[in-house]
């Protein structure tokens, strides 16, 4: 999914649960920025999933952005 994001005008926040194995720590793209949040167990239904986005905004306020996507991994853009 990063690569399918990877745009210059794109800044992109991620955040991975801890959990996780078996994902590349090191992500390479060539036009997007990439900002790494600290991990976090995140589980189904619970205030993780409300704390991950705080953390996400936290993160990306700075930017004064106009638009905030959350994505999580079962999202894929098909179109530009």
């Amino acid at each position: 999914m990063l690569t399918l994001l990877d745009d210059s005008r794109n800044d992109i926040y991620l955040l991975v649960d801890r959990k996780s194995v078996g994902y590349p720590r090191d992500f390479q793209l060539n036009y997007a920025t990439l900002f790494s949040v600290s991990p976090l167990v995140i589980d189904w239904g619970s205030y993780s999933q409300i704390e991950a986005e705080m953390r996400l905004f936290q993160a990306a306020a700075p930017g004064k952005y106009a638009y905030y996507h959350l994505l999580s991994g079962l999202d894929l853009p098909l179109a530009n």
